[in-house]
């Protein structure tokens, strides 16, 4: 005891001595000579000298491993989540969880690198991973790994009826929102399953609950992913039972699609079969749809491209002086910029434009009528802080602009949301 305590005491008295900087330098040198409790001790101090680089939280975090202590690691791996060695940090807190026996944590985190990294050697390295622990593991076949997310959200809404701007009212009102989505693996097969209801606190009448089951066949080989499922959804409005959903899905996914940096091009394609309950029966029919993304990350900036075709096929509803269709055609496009240089927090802005085409005129009585096509701009800002490895607080302000051919179809609204968002 009386050795510890003077050992205590020299590296006390070390750091005393030494600036932040010299402090930090101090205990990577400690670390290379496998003094792990005096390096933990000096670049402790360092950190509490106002240290606070991404090196100084790496180096922590394999000290902190190295002595057994996990939840620590865990907490200074997740600080380079949104920093330029996301990889690497996602990579160690696959290491982390492994040896703290999380094991369905650990795969979840080698998988996201074997797909997601920038280095093809982390990648491999990554495979190696999830290879290995499957050989030590036969012929005992292992549980399948489960991943999912919990978000809670809070947030303002104003004209959430979506009436023109020269309309008699605009409801706005508050609202909380809650989503739970799952995904479990076993072989080629992939389980999924979300559940996300929207709570208006005074205009209950625009509440919304959606459900939703899905199975797809999933093959992996090096940078190409293929995805082929069937999803099954639920859609309920304002108190009432509206429609399901039952759709036919095949996802294409290329890593280092276009250029040798870290960037993934995605081809989906679907196919939908809207069943709605009774006194909806307009909407009834087909929905298919085409999209196409690209996303890059580089250094600090992470940012996206889509474009989306939409088209529709329904009963409509239609009678001797009313026409209302419900089958438009539509083409989108959407981009998203964040800036991920900081510590713990993400900056981004996005951008979207969205045209629809209704094929048939619009009809109300003697009132109103004439061909209808529709100009859709959103406009947003974020901010996503993370909390830990796992939470993550999101704020979200986005304006939506809808210009119409008809008057009546003109609105714009504006949404204000926090979220607070837990990766299982």
């Amino acid at each position: 005891m009386l050795g510890l305590l003077a050992s205590a005491s020299v590296v006390a008295s070390e750091a005393d001595r030494l600036s932040p900087q010299e402090r930090f330098r101090a205990g990577v040198e400690a670390f290379q000579a496998g003094e792990l409790k005096r390096s933990r001790a000096l670049l402790e101090a360092a950190w509490e000298g106002g240290v606070d680089t991404t090196a100084l939280h790496y180096n922590l975090g394999v000290v902190y491993y190295k002595l057994g202590e996990y939840q620590r690691a865990e907490a200074h791996f997740g600080r380079l989540l949104d920093t330029s060695q996301r990889d690497l940090a996602l990579y160690n807190l696959g290491l982390v969880a492994r040896a703290d026996s999380r094991e369905s944590k650990a795969r979840a985190y080698f998988r996201q690198v074997a797909e997601e990294a920038e280095r093809d050697a982390l990648r491999r390295l990554a495979h190696s991973r999830l290879d290995t622990r499957e050989e030590k593991k036969a012929p005992e076949k292992p549980a399948p790994p489960l991943q999912g997310v919990v978000s809670l959200s809070a947030g303002h809404e104003d004209n959430i009826s979506r009436l023109p701007d020269t309309g008699p009212s605009q409801l706005s009102d508050s609202f909380s929102d809650a989503l739970l989505a799952l995904r479990g693996e076993l072989s080629a097969l992939e389980v999924s399953a979300a559940a996300y209801r929207r709570h208006y606190h005074s205009e209950s009448d625009y509440s919304a609950d959606f459900g939703r089951l899905g199975l797809a066949w999933v093959n992996q080989s090096g940078e190409r992913q293929t995805r082929i499922g069937l999803k099954q959804a639920y859609l309920r409005f304002g108190g009432e039972s509206r429609q399901w959903q039952s759709t036919l899905e095949m996802d294409y996914r290329l890593n280092n699609c276009l250029t040798t940096a870290s960037d993934r091009c995605t081809l989906n394609l679907e196919g939908t079969h809207i069943t709605p309950y009774t006194g909806f029966s307009s909407r009834e029919g087909e929905r298919y749809r085409a999209t196409a993304s690209y996303k890059q990350r580089r250094n600090n900036w992470e940012g996206s491209l889509r474009y989306r075709a939409e088209l529709n096929e329904r009963k409509d509803l239609e009678t001797d002086r009313i026409f209302i269709s419900h089958s438009p055609r539509r083409h989108g496009l959407f981009s998203e910029l964040a800036y991920q240089g900081f510590s713990q927090l993400s900056l981004g802005g996005e951008i979207g434009y969205r045209y629809s085409n209704y094929p048939d005129d619009f009809r109300l009585g003697s009132t109103a009528s004439g061909h209808r096509w529709d100009h859709r701009y959103e406009l947003g800002f974020t901010a996503d802080w993370a909390l830990g490895a796992a939470v993550r607080l999101k704020g979200e302000a986005i304006y939506t602009r809808n210009d119409s051919s008809l008057e009546r179809f003109d609105y714009g609204s504006r949404r204000f949301q926090l979220s607070l968002r837990y990766r299982l």
